[in-house]
């Protein structure tokens, strides 16, 4: 996988496209996307792009968007259960 492919599947990643997508766009396979995606922190958490700027990143939980609020601290949770649920486990 050279630099610029790397690269490539970090913009996607922070735009918060999924492995397979990343793969059928790159024609890479989606093990060798997720591989790479896990050994460099891209996996599981996806930031989401709003206007230019990170502004909503996903739920420790599900994975589903989480507004932020600026100023304040980073929310990591889409619900308060979801964040009891994540301290359980």
């Amino acid at each position: 996988m050279t630099q610029s492919e790397k690269y490539q599947i970090e913009i996607f990643r922070i735009q918060g496209i999924g492995y397979t997508e990343i793969a059928k766009r790159m024609n890479i396979s989606v093990n060798s996307i997720k591989t790479y995606c896990r050994r460099n922190a891209l996996g599981g958490k996806r930031g989401y792009v709003v206007a230019g700027t990170i502004s909503i990143c996903a739920c420790e939980n599900c994975g589903k968007p989480v507004p932020q609020n600026t100023g304040r601290k980073k929310k990591r949770f889409c619900w308060n259960e979801a964040r009891l649920m994540k301290s359980t486990s």
